[in-house]
């Protein structure tokens, strides 16, 4: 039986060989070609991911400017109240707290003296209504306000503006008498 026919043609032992070759070259081609599109979406998923933290990125910075722009009222508010307490705190050094002036024209006057009715300005002039059982305690007041002492030089420019005296039935007498000096720091 040797009479078979074949009906596949021969081929030889290179035309084998070349197309195992070409058949290979396809595979790898094949390969290739589904690397380069699997590089190419992950490409583009990048750029996707790029595209999109830049979105993201850009809204937030607009989020943070308006935010912003709603804080400029504020900052200006703070920045007013900022240079009225710089100017509070100027007029405190220039203007001496009326207390401590009282304190200080208390501390110097004779202690059998009692004052009323103090005012008291920001350029420093004070004015008082003093009682006192004794006319020599008005006088003892003008000499301490008048005073050489550089020390105690805390009031100039005291003058008595009117002196009334009330005798009493008993025999005591009252004293009463307005003074206006200036208050030197």
């Amino acid at each position: 039986m040797k009479n078979e026919i074949n009906l596949l043609p021969k081929k030889s032992k290179e035309e084998l060989q070349i197309e195992s070759r070409a058949y290979t070259l396809d595979i790898i081609a094949a390969v290739i070609i589904v690397l380069v599109e699997i590089a190419t979406v992950v490409v583009i998923g990048a750029s996707k991911n790029i595209n999109m933290q830049k979105q993201n990125a850009y809204k937030t910075y607009q989020t943070d400017t308006q935010n912003i722009g709603k804080f400029k009222n504020t900052i200006s508010t703070i920045n007013n109240i900022n240079q009225r307490y710089n100017d509070i705190q100027l007029i405190q050094s220039s203007f001496p707290n009326p207390i401590d002036v009282l304190q200080k024209f208390e501390a110097l006057a004779p202690s059998n003296i009692v004052f009323s009715d103090f005012s008291y300005n920001y350029l420093g002039n004070i004015t008082f209504t003093a009682q006192s059982n004794e006319v020599l305690n008005v006088a003892d007041l003008i000499q301490v306000f008048t005073s050489a002492n550089p020390k105690d030089k805390y009031f100039t420019n005291t003058q008595i503006q009117s002196v009334g005296i009330t005798y009493n039935p008993d025999g005591t007498k009252n004293v009463n008498f307005s003074l206006s000096t200036q208050y030197n720091k």
